[in-house]
């Protein structure tokens, strides 16, 4: 034991290696009890392999209550496979949806957020720059020609290239600036952001900002609401109730649960009885491949 743990701090796993020597010393306490309860007359007389073998496969047997009773065991086994079956099967399958519904909500649905506030910051610009050009816009021929530019930059400091930009690569903070300076913030900022005439420009800014992100998030909410509204009642393991063992729906479905995982586990058996290469292959892949070729 010493050299293993020698050989764990070497290799820089030291917590390890004390877990493991905690964990010898636990059972070198245990082992003598362990072992005084296996040999004890209380074991042999109810937990007893050869009392076990000795019983028939008898109704007499099944209802003695007996711990040893054969038929009981077997049965107890049989519904154990079952569930075990059933675990293994429909309800793995459900939780591996469920994984890869998460594995969808975060890969797909933080992208709403970040689209959310990319369009809220676009049409806040195009508000802004359709309010510029309709105060500049002297001979409203929807642009801004030489003599307007040079009205516009004197009393607000923006270019006419300002307004013909894209929404989507608009200078925000410029033209929000701007607008409030000349108190002419279209109604889109004005009705969502409290007294924005009395704020600074930065603290009007971080604030539509704060709202156009709100307004992302409660997107993002929406659409994960739907999203599991939709997939949670394929992915719930519905239990019966006491009251629905009253229902014949609730005995059909648990016998064909129960006929189905008995059809699969015997149709594994027949293929491994018939294909001993197969049952070999996967005893050598459990088994760490320490069975000779």
């Amino acid at each position: 034991m010493l050299s293993i743990t020698s050989r764990l701090e070497a290799h820089g796993m030291p917590v390890f290696g004390r877990r493991l020597i905690r964990a010898a010393e636990t059972w070198t306490r245990i082992a003598p009890v362990l072992r005084k309860a296996w040999d004890s007359d209380l074991r042999r007389r109810y937990v007893s392999w050869t009392r076990f073998c000795a019983k028939r496969l008898t109704w007499h047997g099944f209802l003695s209550f007996d711990r040893n009773a054969r038929i009981r065991t077997y049965l107890y086994l049989a519904v154990a496979a079952s569930y075990l079956s059933t675990a293994i099967g429909p309800t793995s399958i459900g939780r591996l949806t469920r994984v890869a519904c998460e594995a969808i909500e975060m890969a797909g649905l933080p992208r709403l957020v970040y689209s959310t506030l990319t369009y809220e910051k676009a049409m806040d610009v195009a508000a802004l720059q359709h309010a510029f050009t309709t105060r500049y816009d002297v001979n409203r021929n929807r642009r801004i020609d030489p003599t307007e530019a040079r009205r516009l930059t004197g009393k607000t400091g923006l270019t006419a290239s300002d307004l013909a930009v894209s929404c989507r690569k608009g200078d925000l903070a410029k033209l929000l600036t701007a607008a409030q300076q000349q108190r002419m913030l279209p109604s889109r900022i004005a009705n969502r952001v409290k007294r924005p005439y009395s704020m600074k420009p930065r603290a009007l800014l971080a604030a539509l900002r704060h709202l156009n992100y709100q307004k992302g998030m409660k997107e993002y909410d929406r659409a994960r609401a739907e999203m599991w509204h939709e997939a949670e009642p394929d992915l719930t393991v519905r239990w019966a109730r006491p009251r629905d063992y009253l229902k014949w729906e609730t005995w059909d479905r648990g016998l064909d649960r129960f006929s189905g995982s008995a059809r699969y586990a015997a149709a594994d058996g027949v293929f491994f009885v018939t294909h001993p290469r197969a049952l070999y292959g996967t005893l050598r892949e459990a088994l760490g491949e320490s069975l000779p070729h």
